[in-house]
């Protein structure tokens, strides 16, 4: 994803503070798409790995 998304795009963010062109909806559906192949890619292989340390600890 292009670096200015995440600001467009985060928590508490409004259209009427964007000093750039928004992306088209159909950028944001492909640019989707395509999120969902590279995850797939990215973890080929790789989802029976051992992790070195947990992302959620149980309380």
């Amino acid at each position: 994803m292009p670096q200015h998304y995440y600001y467009m795009f985060q928590k508490g963010s409004m259209p009427s503070a964007w000093t750039e062109e928004p992306p088209s909806f159909a950028e944001v559906i492909d640019r989707l798409r395509r999120q969902v192949n590279d995850i797939i890619t990215a973890a080929d292989g790789k989802l029976n790995d051992v992790i070195a340390q947990r992302l959620l600890k149980a309380d």
